[in-house]
């Protein structure tokens, strides 16, 4: 779903970067409504639409 490597998911969960994350039976697993919030607030606009969207807002 974020398109990441499980290496890279682990080095985020060392560096305590990553999503919010369980453990069940010695298993990593992601809820999907935390994974879908991540992407979520990570999101961002190219910066022409983002230039063009300030633009308005200063009319």
């Amino acid at each position: 779903m974020l398109g990441r490597s499980p290496d890279t998911l682990k080095r985020w969960r060392y560096e305590g970067t990553g999503p919010e994350y369980t453990v069940i039976n010695g298993r990593v697993a992601y809820d999907e409504l935390v994974l879908l919030e991540m992407i979520r607030a990570n999101t961002r606009l190219p910066s022409v639409r983002a230039a063009m969207e300030d633009n308005r807002g200063n009319l």
